[in-house]
């Protein structure tokens, strides 16, 4: 798989998290020992004690310790207590059963980690973890605040089959943000159909509505020119490459690096430039270290979010959780990332027993819906039960 992310791409580590997963793992090897352990109590929970025949419905059949498979003695046929769960078809349950058993415990565990301690593939250590998350994000509060994913820009270092070739990691958010504004733009300019002939003559109350429209619409008309003329004049009175960076900020949000590439600007002037363009009011600074011309801002900003003091508090916070244990990030998997912050910090909701108990009530998931997956524009952060 091409794309090495989500739930580590790296094997940064929290300062504490070597002793604390070395605890852990060695608590759940002295609960579940072998295999055949792991099997049977995740048998146990997946049936809850009473073995049913898939087939036939007859109950209460034995079955042989830490084997998944039962024969009816009713029907004589074979049924797969894990068959069609999200535990379907897995090959081995102790790196599951550890998995589940570590990040029920607020162990900050990375794939890396895991699979140096479990012994499995990468590629099978960052399966598992990924899918645990999707299992946790389907749990995700009520409460949960919906938040541009730009906020979280500065760790989109790591690339996804979502980044385009020969581009930073940053454009895969860039991209998605202008099918957003194409969106909403498209949305602006859409006139909606007149109302039917007999309801054209507006009454008294909706008359005295269109009049103040109009006024409010004229008055805003002749600000706009003044602004307009404005912005005019200081145009004409930029540098060659002021222009040059303005006109490549009239069309679309642009990061840092790449602004570097398109200019070749060294970085210091490139800043210095910027930040006296950015003065003269012609643009304007966005979350993500990404600029954007002001005229283009104020016809339509998906990135512009009014957070609150604790809201970005909070951001500022799993910014750094998720720096700390991993570095940097691919975009595409933000979500999963930002549901396993919330397995981390939240350990009221997601005490022992809850995550497998989840699991248990979720589908199987395919690997096509993994790689399938990119996180939404706006993304859910959930809050720390009270």
């Amino acid at each position: 798989m091409n794309d090495i992310s989500c739930i580590s791409d790296e094997d940064g580590d929290h300062p504490d998290s070597e002793g604390t997963l070395e605890f852990h793992w060695r608590q759940f090897s002295a609960r579940f020992p072998t295999e055949q352990d792991c099997m049977e109590q995740l048998c146990l929970a997946l049936s809850d004690g009473n073995n049913k025949c898939q087939h036939c419905g007859y109950g209460s059949i034995a079955k042989v310790h830490g084997v998944r498979t039962i024969e009816c003695p009713h029907c004589g046929k074979q049924s797969w207590l894990t068959a069609g769960t999200f535990f379907h078809r897995i090959r081995s349950a102790r790196p599951w059963m550890a998995a589940i058993w570590l990040l029920e415990h607020g162990v900050r565990l990375n794939s890396w980690q895991f699979h140096k301690l479990v012994g499995i593939a990468y590629s099978s250590a960052l399966s598992i973890l990924k899918k645990l998350t999707m299992v946790i994000q389907s749990q995700v509060a009520e409460r949960a605040q919906a938040l541009p994913s730009g906020l979280f820009g500065v760790l989109f270092c790591r690339r996804s089959r979502e980044t385009p070739a020969n581009k930073h990691p940053i454009a895969e958010q860039e991209i998605i943000e202008k099918k957003e504004r194409s969106k909403t733009l498209a949305g602006l300019r859409h006139e909606t159909l007149p109302r039917s002939i007999a309801s054209l003559a507006p009454s008294a109350s909706e008359e005295k509505a269109l009049t103040d429209t109009y006024c409010q619409q004229d008055s805003a008309t002749a600000l706009s020119d003044k602004t307009m003329a404005e912005e005019t004049t200081s145009i004409t009175a930029l540098s060659p490459k002021e222009r040059q960076i303005y006109e490549i900020l009239l069309t679309e949000e642009v990061n840092f690096d790449n602004l570097c590439l398109q200019t070749s600007m060294p970085a210091g002037s490139l800043l210095a430039t910027l930040m006296m363009l950015e003065l003269s009011g012609l643009i304007k600074s966005v979350p993500g270290d990404r600029y954007v011309s002001s005229r283009l801002s104020s016809q339509v900003s998906p990135r512009e979010h009014s957070a609150s003091e604790a809201t970005m508090k909070l951001v500022e916070e799993i910014i750094a959780v998720i720096r700390s244990n991993f570095q940097g990030i691919s975009r595409k998997y933000l979500q999963n990332y930002l549901a396993w912050y919330w397995c981390q910090v939240d350990r009221i909701r997601w005490q022992q027993g809850c995550l497998l108990s989840a699991c248990l009530s979720f589908g199987a998931i395919s690997y096509k819906e993994i790689i399938s997956y990119v996180s939404p524009l706006h993304v859910e952060v959930s809050p720390c039960s009270p």
